[in-house]
């Protein structure tokens, strides 16, 4: 990833001139790198904001062409445009939420480059009380599946009974279907312990209309289950695989712990044990 700080003319044009522009590794704060001084805000460490300007030049294989191709932020701080090929994807003013965009429409494949370009403005530094640093700050994922595909942040884990005897797991995974034909899709769910052993799983097939979505609802039945706790933290994983004609066409994986928790106006707040998103 390239970067230039300052505003850019035409940051986000394929055909800016960017070979100059330095290069750094993401995660990325340029905050940190100073001078301090006191005419910043402290919430900032006395560190400068401003505005930087992010560019990332990268080739698909042709063999991609017909998927989906997403890109999701952990978090950039702050005041963030994204681009892709000078298309304008949108604009993200909160800096601690992630966020992602469908980039398919806009690339190209094989030979042709493809050119990503983020702005980001920490101009007003004193918007926090804690330091946040400036720039793309977490994570980036760039993301391929079929048109058929569970949705941004689709799987949702809950545990609505929690006991040491055994546990019941509800998993819903919202499936999108970007086709314009109806697709009859599997959804398997299986529960992985810590020790990587499956301990229970789910089956279910039904059609999801073109240009639409479906929540598949599935549950699954833990035997004595290791509770989560502060001093004992296990985790279960849920493995979401998506097949159309017997073949594996997206999969998700979510991590969860087994607790229940509940408010008594006798006891006060008790807990057993688990809710995960």
């Amino acid at each position: 990833m390239a970067i230039s700080f300052g505003d850019v003319a035409q940051g986000q044009s394929p055909g800016l001139a960017d070979k100059a522009w330095r290069q750094v590794d993401l995660p990325h704060d340029w905050s940190i790198e100073g001078p301090y001084s006191q005419k910043n805000a402290s919430g900032t460490g006395f560190l400068p904001g401003g505005i930087g300007w992010y560019r990332k030049t990268f080739q698909l294989p042709a063999s991609m062409r017909g998927q989906r191709v997403s890109i999701r932020f952990d978090g950039v701080y702050r005041d963030s445009t994204v681009w892709i090929n000078g298309a304008r994807l949108g604009s993200r003013p909160y800096g601690y939420a992630s966020f992602e965009y469908d980039l398919t429409p806009h690339l190209g494949f094989g030979a042709q480059p493809n050119v990503l370009a983020v702005r980001v403005d920490h101009s007003v530094v004193a918007d926090s009380r804690w330091y946040p640093g400036s720039g793309i700050y977490r994570h980036v994922w760039l993301n391929v599946t079929g048109p058929v595909h569970i949705a941004p942040w689709g799987a949702y884990v809950t545990t609505p009974v929690a006991g040491e005897a055994e546990a019941l797991v509800s998993i819903e995974t919202r499936l999108m279907n970007e086709t314009p034909a109806e697709a009859v899709a599997t959804v398997v769910t299986s529960v992985i312990n810590e020790k990587a052993e499956e301990v229970g799983t789910a089956k279910e097939e039904e059609p999801v209309a073109a240009g639409k979505d479906r929540t598949f609802a599935q549950q699954v039945v833990v035997p004595r289950p290791s509770l989560w706790s502060p001093e004992q933290p296990h985790l279960y994983t849920a493995v979401s695989r998506v097949y159309l004609d017997g073949k594996v066409i997206d999969e998700q994986r979510t991590p969860f712990g087994i607790r229940s928790f509940y408010f008594s106006p006798d006891k006060g707040w008790s807990s057993t044990g688990g809710r995960s998103r």
